[in-house]
């Protein structure tokens, strides 16, 4: 019995050492195979004899140069060498019924979209697809357009124009005969991006034979990278539609009752007449101009280009000027940028009103002194937007951007997916319950409205109530500026008080059943049309300095200035003016604007509309490690840089950031001009010129005092 036991467990001995040494083979066979699927992904390469190395070294630059430019060329097209080869059709005047945008006008910078909507503008079952090609190379029937395969199409396509038929060392005594085809392979990898090339060649040199043919370079491009971060920020434009909602901000932040403001999307008032009345192709051009400004307010969380920004609380600005696109939240992409551009030179697609009008239905009571109107807007807009990512560190630290389009859709006020179905906007118009005489339960509501300026009262103001969704006119002041009425209850209703040319906040009243009260006495603004000017400080980069005296702008430049008042309550209605100055009519043009008292964000764009063209430029710098270890310089060229009609040339942002300007009751109804200043820059040229037309919030900032707008005595 003993020995059986000795002999089982000398059996469980012999069993563990086998099941020991099996696991020891997998693991050892399984790491061989690991590794050597490593290696397989970069090709071996025999070592060339050291009479081939000049001759190695020479294909293998061309090799790289020629990846490398078309690296940059797919960079600024979408991920394509050529969009024509691919079917992609691009438009200038209709960018929104094409596959992509044409940059500017008589440009051959063309960029296709990641995503947009396919049918046509006035669908109503509507079709959306993407022209992002693969990184890797795909199988089927369909011509094959992934990064990989064009750029194995495009250096099997010019690599021996680029070699010359070796003549710069055939005449050297090399005698060169081509034995085979030649193949590309390139390879997306993780960090890099590899070309294997083979072109077998026999070569004698010095009564000596060599055959040689196998080329593999790589280029310090993290592709794959660019690729998930593009394909990130469109998904999540998929998923969170924020460039649709930037768009429903902006409408929503700028509509007003009045014709050089947007169409509020849904409003009523009290009054007689038909109400206001807005051409449509004023709003386009309105909405456009607004894109093209707070688009590129977007921005991506935890890029290299990311800033915070805060706004104390209110919400408007907070909306516009803090729009996040929700991607990168997980921190992957901290060493990219990226930024989205709307020109103005792309047209949208805009519906709205009928009959070239924007206006309201209306109605008159039969028996009361009022009218009513009701404004039920629905706002179909389509524009594209050009997103850039930024790689500083690419290409040892040459750089490299990568642009996609992407296009918004919104239809009847809302963003727009394959669900959408053409759903038409209700009018209907029908009388509310809270208006009716008999839900006027509370006691008298004594209000006063009063003068800011002066503190005289303030006859005619229209009183409106509104609770909930529902609102009624309630009167109108007399004399003494008083209104005293019965209102309909309500615990958390809103008074607003209006009359033409004056501004005054909304503010809450709570009507309780049966019981009076006088409400807090409204203060109303009245409107001044205050005369202003432009001017501008032309900064020298060369020297670091300023003009001695601000000066006109250039006969070909182009001044916009937007002052926006920064709310003081929640409840108060948007104060905006624009005026547009060109040319050397800034010291001639009488540009007046309607303003009230209180604090504003100034904005002034510059515009210079002229081409222009910086020709390439050959310079030198240590390049990759071995420059750096031993000083020595190599060539590069800057490309050239070509912006046709108009680039920008200028500005200044007084901001929360900057420093917002306070328009003060004395100084805004005094008969004297304000005079706004801005930054000028110089025709750029060279790329450091350039780069200076996107730092407008920087030189803001930092002379912020010599932008304080001033007070000049008004012209005859």
């Amino acid at each position: 019995m003993l020995k059986n036991k000795k002999a089982q467990i000398t059996l469980y001995i012999i069993l563990g050492f086998v099941l020991l040494a099996g696991i020891a083979v997998f693991f050892y066979v399984r790491s061989t195979v690991v590794e050597e699927g490593i290696a397989a992904a970069i090709p071996t390469i025999e070592e060339a004899p050291s009479e081939l190395m000049p001759l190695k070294e020479y294909t293998e630059n061309c090799i790289y140069t020629l990846a490398e430019k078309a690296l940059y060329t797919m960079g600024t097209q979408g991920g394509y060498i050529s969009l024509e080869e691919a079917g992609i059709r691009t438009s200038m005047e209709n960018p929104t019924e094409a596959d992509g945008i044409q940059f500017a006008p008589d440009s051959d910078l063309k960029v296709p979209y990641w995503w947009y909507m396919k049918a046509s503008n006035d669908c109503t079952r509507c079709i959306f697809s993407s022209f992002k090609p693969d990184l890797q190379r795909t199988t089927g029937t369909r011509a094959d357009f992934s990064v990989e395969a064009q750029l194995d199409r495009y250096i099997e396509a010019n690599l021996k124009t680029c070699l010359d038929d070796y003549n710069p060392f055939r005449e050297q005594g090399y005698e060169i005969t081509y034995k085979g085809d030649l193949k590309t392979r390139t390879g997306v990898n993780e960090l890099d991006i590899g070309v294997y090339v083979e072109y077998p060649i026999e070569v004698k040199v010095a009564e000596q034979t060599f055959e040689f043919g196998k080329y593999y370079v790589t280029l310090p491009l993290n592709i794959k990278k660019i690729y998930e971060f593009g394909t990130e920020i469109v998904n999540a434009e998929l998923s969170y539609t924020y460039l649709e909602n930037q768009a429903l901000n902006l409408i929503t932040s700028f509509s007003k009752l009045q014709q050089d403001r947007l169409p509020p999307k849904a409003e009523t008032t009290f009054k007689f007449g038909g109400g206001v009345v807005w051409a449509t192709e004023n709003v386009k051009k309105n909405i456009e101009e607004m894109l093209q400004i707070y688009i590129g307010a977007i921005q991506v969380p935890f890029t290299n280009n990311f800033r915070r920004k805060s706004f104390s609380g209110d919400m408007i600005q907070e909306n516009i000027y803090s729009m996040y696109a929700p991607a990168n939240l997980d921190r992957n992409f901290t060493s990219l940028g990226a930024r989205f551009d709307y020109l103005a030179w792309w047209p949208i697609y805009f519906d709205a009103g009928q009959g070239g009008l924007i206006k309201p239905e209306s109605m008159n009571a039969l028996f009361l002194p009022i009218g009513v109107q009701r404004y039920d807007i629905t706002y179909d807009i389509s524009y594209p937007v050009l997103v850039t990512i930024n790689d500083p560190d690419a290409f040892n630290g040459k750089g490299y951007i990568f642009m996609f389009a992407v296009e918004a859709n919104i239809r009847n006020n809302e963003a727009i997916d394959e669900k959408f179905t053409g759903l038409q906007g209700l009018s209907a118009f029908q009388p509310t319950l809270l208006c009716n005489e008999n839900q006027k339960n509370s006691g008298n509501i004594t209000l006063y409205a009063k003068n800011g300026y002066d503190g005289k009262p303030v006859e005619n103001a229209q009183i409106s109530y509104t609770c909930g969704t529902d609102s009624c006119f309630m009167g109108a002041t007399d004399t003494d500026g008083m209104l005293k009425s019965k209102f309909p209850v309500c615990s958390k209703g809103i008074l607003t008080v209006m009359r033409t040319d004056y501004f005054a906040p909304a503010q809450y009243l709570e009507a309780k059943l049966d019981e009076s009260q006088t409400a807090p006495e409204t203060r109303m603004w009245p409107y001044a049309e205050k005369q202003i000017e432009i001017r501008k400080w032309l900064y020298s980069p060369e020297f670091n300095t300023f003009s001695a005296n601000p000066l006109n702008l250039g006969m070909k430049e182009e001044a916009v200035v937007m002052l926006k008042r920064v709310k003081d309550s929640a409840g108060e209605e948007e104060v905006y003016a624009v005026a547009d100055f060109f040319g050397n009519e800034s010291y001639t043009a009488n540009h007046t604007v309607r303003l009230v008292p209180g604090t504003y964000e100034v904005t002034v764009s510059l515009i210079n509309h002229e081409s222009l063209y910086i020709p390439p430029e050959k310079r030198k710098a240590n390049v990759g490690f071995i420059g750096e270890l031993t000083g020595v310089k190599s060539d590069y060229t800057v490309p050239e840089i070509k912006i046709d009609n108009a680039y920008v040339s200028g500005g200044a942002e007084l901001s929360e950031s900057t420093g917002y300007f306070v328009l003060k009751q004395s100084e805004l109804y005094s008969p004297k001009t304000l005079r706004i200043l801005a930054i000028g820059l110089p025709v750029p040229k060279n790329i450091e010129g350039v780069e200076l037309m996107g730092q407008v919030n920087e030189f803001s900032s930092k002379n912020r005092a010599m932008l304080q707008p001033v007070y000049v005595e008004a012209r005859p």
